[in-house]
């Protein structure tokens, strides 16, 4: 029960993280293009958050795909 508890919080620690560092460089690039090509480009914000969410997620797949690898979790040998 204990492994169960810290494998959830680990993985809400990680969803954050991922989802915040995600969002900060989609938002980065959007300011660094608008600076340079066109300050309209700044209407995209809110959706470089949404889209920074979205790769989180999906790298999070990947981070977990492999670390249930790494452990064996999953496996249909295990049960």
């Amino acid at each position: 029960m204990k492994n169960i508890i810290l494998f959830l919080l680990l993985g809400t620690l990680i969803t954050l993280i991922l989802i915040f560092g995600c969002s900060a460089l989609c938002v980065a690039v959007i300011i660094v293009l608008a600076k340079f090509i066109n300050a309209e480009i700044l209407k995209a914000l809110p959706f470089s958050v949404i889209v920074g969410m979205v790769l989180s997620f999906f790298f999070y797949g990947k981070i977990m795909k492999k670390i249930m690898n790494k452990f064996g979790v999953m496996h249909p040998h295990n049960k």
